[in-house]
């Protein structure tokens, strides 16, 4: 019976984390944009506090993003607003392994399918660059397909492996006697296609949106703030050599 209630309140914890998900849109935006939500900010020195934002792109794009965080999905809905909507079907299309094609037959469909008046793209494209001001965005690179090398850098231009001289481009493409190795283009005047590609997540940009996050600012802090300092290694943060490292604050980027 016990078992059955941890379950039950498991089950209604998730739920409760799911619902907000879709309430905090707003809030996601003000973190985004490191701008303090006036509905959580303390009204003390309010008036020291306030900021006023000039007719730049960023402060555009802040602004449309929350008009986006507010708007229902279509007239009379009350579960998902448009980012909220656009931001759960990105989610999706990641973890399913969706295509951007498949993604825009499916935006395609919902806009049918959904009442007069729905605020949908039509295309991944314009849904994924709604979210670019949120900073989820990532690098991708040709890499070697022996993992030797990747071709950024000095090497962008090349089409070969200085390592162990593999092809940067997939085989039909190397094959043509007329299409050199360091050209981009193919004979029909495509973009060639790479043997393999990685993708890379700025480390920069990820711990930003930790630190200004409201819901994890406060546990990357922990350890300067709360952490109990009463002799007892806890963590490695606890030992002098962690503590050392500290003091002389290296910054490694």
């Amino acid at each position: 019976m016990e078992n059955l209630i941890f379950l039950q309140d498991c089950y209604e914890d998730n739920e409760e984390r799911h619902k907000s998900f879709h309430d905090d849109m707003v809030g996601m935006v003000h973190d985004a944009f490191g701008i303090p939500n006036i509905d959580d900010a303390e009204t003390e020195n309010s008036s020291e506090s306030t900021q006023v934002f000039g007719p730049n792109e960023e402060t555009k794009s802040f602004f449309n993003l929350i008009k986006d965080a507010e708007q229902p999905l279509y007239p009379g809905c009350e579960k998902f607003t448009q980012l909220s909507f656009i931001v759960r079907m990105l989610s999706l299309k990641v973890m399913s392994g969706w295509t951007d094609k498949s993604f825009t037959l499916l935006l395609e469909l919902l806009i049918e399918a959904f009442p007069e008046g729905v605020r949908l793209p039509n295309s991944y494209y314009k849904a994924n660059k709604m979210t670019t001001y949120l900073d989820f965005t990532y690098k991708t690179w040709d890499a070697c397909p022996n993992h030797c090398m990747l071709f950024k850098d000095e090497n962008k231009d090349i089409g070969e492996c200085v390592i162990c001289h593999a092809s940067r481009y997939k085989e039909d493409d190397s094959n043509d006697p007329n299409t050199s190795k360091n050209t981009i283009a193919n004979k029909n005047g495509g973009k060639r296609v790479a043997a393999k590609q990685v993708r890379y997540f700025p480390l920069k940009a990820r711990l930003k949106r930790l630190f200004m996050s409201s819901k994890t600012s406060s546990l990357m802090t922990w350890h300067a703030k709360e952490r109990i300092d009463d002799g007892v290694l806890r963590h490695p943060a606890d030992s002098q050599a962690w503590k050392a490292f500290d003091i002389k604050k290296f910054f490694i980027c």
